[in-house]
Order: C-alpha cells, then structure tokens, then sequence
C-alpha cells in the first residue's frame, strides 16, 4: 500500500504534471479531493477569473487534483465557485466533476437477479467481455450505478463484474475494484413514518432549486439543473402538478442522433420519472453546472442529492429491485418562480 509520503512523490516530481495518468490509479489510496475535467479545451487561470493570465488547457477526463476552492467570476452561470490546485491553478467548478478513489472488496458470488454497484474511481472502461482485449464498450464515470450480476476472471486474472444493460439488452464487464456493491442500508426510504399526503417536491425554474417539503416544513433543499433551449428544440421542464410514479436506480439514457444534441449516458443514477414522455428527477455527472438550465427537459441533481431525493419519494424500491411503477407516487409541483 503506498503511504502519503510515497504518494505525494509518486504525484509530484515522479510524474512531473498536473494530471494523475490512469496507470497510476490502483496506487491511489487517500480520501484527497480530485476532479475530472468535463470538456475538452478548458482552461486554468492565475486567478479565479478568465480574464487573468491563461496557465494551461486542459482536455475531458483529465484528473486533477483540488486543494481548496474559492469565489470569483460566476461567467454569467450564477456560479462562483472556482477549484484551486498548486498544479493547475483555477479552473471554474462548472467544468469540473468532484471525484475520489476508492477501490473496493471483490465479491466472488453475486445472486442471480444481481446488485446495484456504483462507480468509485473518476472513471473505468468496460468491455464487451472480462478484459481489455474484448471490444470496448463504454466510459463509466464516477457515482454512476449499474446492475452487476456476475463475476468473472479475465485473462489477465483480475477479476470483472458482468454489467446488465437495460437499454441494450446485452452485458458488458467493468474491473470489479472500480465499483462498489451498495449495502442495503444506503437504499432504504427516509421519513417512511411521514404519510404520503405530506410528503411534496417543489421545483422553482427561476431559482433553480428543488425543496422537499414534509407537510408545511422544508426538510431539504438541493441545486438543479432544469430544462434549456439546446439549438432549435425547446427542451423546457413542464409546468405543472405531477407525481413520482416510476423510480429506478440506474438507467441507460439515450436519444437521438449525438452529433446533434442527443446523448448516450449508461448507468444514470437514482431516476424518479413523474411524466409519461420521460421527464425525471436524476442524477448527472455529465456536468457541473447546477444552478443553471442546461438539460433536455429532466431535473438534474449531483449524484448525492439524487440519490436522497430516490429515497424520500414514494414509490419506495427494494433493494433487490431494478424499478418499481405505481399509479401515483410522491406529489411533484413545477413553477416558474
């Protein structure tokens, strides 16, 4: 196990950059603050604004290591937040995803209906089969959750979960140290003794916020991201009164053609639909712009707030189960205030 002096060399002088190369990662073993860069061409500053001196660009999925943070120019996102790190300078938290890493305990039996499993590392890359030399099939990022169900050996001899995709219909294998099975006590409901005549979401688009009210108390408050114009389809959130009718922990989104706004996204995490045409409370680790309308019509939350939000509303999932539908789940109130 690498100790902290060890890695602050190995990090330092060893590599002699800003970033942290993926073949470095299995050494990693510290609760230190990182992030992983979410476009291509974003640049670091000498001061938290763009218009100081330009450091250096930086490309998507580079990992970079955070120190502190700090207020400055919000670039007309109504976000301040800049992340600070000796190698980089600042960069805007709007480009950045907060991320750690963690490697996990295996389980060498995993039950036939499979687990739900989540991302700890910045991001691994699964394969069409138990290794790097199968086809490779997608980029899982950070705090995103799969259904994993079996595991296997690669070639290599280390060992990979098998990944259910539930768009695709087809499995694909991540490294089994990269995710971890969520226990059961990390999915349980909140407030289950509250009835469900008390338990409300209000969206309010023009603050960009979602409260959770239990009777007339607030009991959470979280950032989103709501719906925006993307090109020349309105992609808005709907006004109006809904409900929380169909819930699942995980869900491969996809729509459309890629090169013109539409999007492939496996293993979106903790979805709450409450319209017919596919409108959901879920988490996104495809940005970090909350506060701001950027999304195709959903509200997006970072992956903490929706996961809390999964477990607050009703209907309320098992723990063994992929997705649970009712006819009427938690009440949902969009307004344009």
């Amino acid at each position: 196990m690498t100790s902290r002096r060890d890695f602050l060399k190995l990090s330092g002088a060893a590599l002699a950059g800003a970033f942290l190369p993926a073949a470095t990662w299995e050494e990693v073993t510290l609760p230190d603050q990182f992030g992983r860069v979410l476009e291509d061409a974003t640049r670091s500053y000498s001061r938290p604004t763009p218009h100081a001196k330009a450091l250096m660009s930086l490309s998507k999925d580079d990992v970079i290591r955070i120190s502190n943070l700090t207020l400055g120019d919000p670039l007309g996102l109504n976000n301040p937040v800049w992340y600070y790190g000796a190698d980089t300078g600042y960069v805007h938290s709007s480009f950045v995803q907060p991320v750690q890493f963690r490697l996990n305990q295996v389980l060498e039996e995993l039950p036939p209906g499979g687990l739900l499993a989540e991302v700890t590392i910045p991001f691994t890359d699964a394969f069409r089969g138990p290794g790097k030399e199968y086809a490779f099939a997608f980029r899982l990022y950070y705090q995103t959750t799969h259904w994993v169900n079996e595991t296997r050996q690669g070639p290599s001899g280390e060992v990979w979960y098998r990944i259910l995709d539930d768009t695709q219909k087809r499995s694909y294998y991540a490294r089994a140290a990269h995710l971890r099975i969520l226990p059961a006590d990390e999915t349980v409901p909140i407030s289950a003794h509250i009835p469900a005549a008390e338990k409300a979401l209000v969206v309010e688009l023009k603050k960009q916020i979602v409260s959770a009210y239990e009777g007339d108390h607030p009991v959470y408050i979280a950032r989103v991201s709501s719906g925006a114009l993307a090109g020349e389809q309105r992609s808005l959130t709907p006004l109006g009164r809904f409900s929380t009718f169909y819930k699942r922990p995980s869900r491969h989104m996809t729509s459309n053609n890629l090169a013109h706004s539409g999007y492939d996204l496996p293993g979106v995490p903790w979805v709450c639909y409450f319209t017919n045409w596919g409108i959901a409370f879920h988490g996104a680790y495809w940005h970090n712009s909350f506060g701001q309308p950027v999304s195709h019509g959903c509200i997006n939350l970072t992956p903490g707030d929706a996961r809390w939000i999964y477990r607050w509303t009703l209907p309320a999932v098992p723990h063994d189960k992929r997705e649970v539908t009712v006819e009427r789940g938690t009440r949902v109130e969009v307004t344009d205030t």
